[in-house]
């Protein structure tokens, strides 16, 4: 039996696709890091007939080769998109119309904290044989898009700043609307509801916290089947629904050898708040 070659990377297909976000406009996206290709692109598809709505191909000098975006977030109706870039710690806006595209970077707020271990089922967390340390990561928006939400993953508080500024490219504008929101566990993942709550993954604690518009931090629920709960993102409103994946198990992970097994979940938390997916 004759076997074909895989195909290389290239322009026309998937490389390494990681983030995914859906907007009002009746589009998904996908955040394409491109590990192989050595390109990071984002995709844009009609969610009623799955055709190709736009392919953005980001500058290599504001994504090289290496960068890892990861999470994403839309904003259809100003025509923005943002990305965090955990391996070069940024924050990216591109503009959907014609792919400008401007980072932030540089800032203390993008940073892992030192102090902030994953550790999970009582096991520090490696990341190819060193403790994981893991810069901005998790990222939402309000729900007038004005601003934007962030932390690192391996960090315990989270942030905003003015999407006005960050759309200039200009550090000085963006640091100026840099705030400390409030605390947040170590986490993958963040969603922000319209009454200004914020859910973030608990990947310590096999939960899902909350921090709510007065700055208090709790447990929204735990649960032995949230095992690495790795994305949060809001659903048909009051939903908010949970991408489990069991990461920490995998070989990079452990340092040991793969433990993971089926099923890997996706879950929903039912939250009571009037929010509905993508912007």
């Amino acid at each position: 039996m004759d076997l074909q070659k895989a195909s290389t990377a290239n322009m026309t297909q998937f490389d390494t696709l990681l983030g995914i976000a859906q907007d009002k406009a009746g589009h998904l996206w996908t955040a394409d890091m491109g590990l192989e290709l050595g390109q990071t692109r984002i995709w844009g598809f009609n969610i009623k007939d799955g055709s190709l709505y736009k392919q953005i191909v980001l500058p290599q000098a504001l994504a090289p080769k290496g960068s890892f975006m990861q999470d994403l977030v839309v904003d259809s109706q100003k025509g923005w998109i943002y990305l965090a870039d955990i391996a070069n710690p940024g924050l990216l806006a591109v503009r959907i119309d014609d792919g400008h595209t401007v980072r932030f970077s540089g800032h203390s707020s993008l940073q892992a904290e030192a102090d902030a271990v994953m550790n999970i089922d009582n096991k520090t967390t490696l990341f190819n044989g060193k403790v994981a340390s893991v810069a901005v990561n998790p990222i939402s928006l309000s729900a007038d898009g004005s601003t934007l939400y962030y932390g690192a993953m391996n960090g315990t508080h989270w942030y905003q700043l003015s999407t006005a500024a960050l759309q200039t490219g200009n550090n000085d504008k963006i640091i100026a609307t840099v705030k400390l929101v409030g605390a947040k566990p170590v986490s993958d993942g963040a969603a922000t509801s319209k009454q200004g709550n914020h859910y973030f993954t608990n990947l310590n604690h096999n939960a899902i916290s909350m921090l709510d518009n007065k700055g208090t931090l709790s447990t929204a629920v735990s649960s032995p089947l949230l095992d690495f709960p790795d994305s949060v993102q809001f659903g048909e409103t009051g939903w908010l629904y949970i991408s489990v994946n069991q990461l920490h198990k995998a070989k990079a992970f452990n340092g040991e050898a793969e433990t993971a097994k089926p099923p890997y979940r996706i879950m929903r938390l039912w939250t009571g708040e009037d929010t509905a997916a993508g912007q």
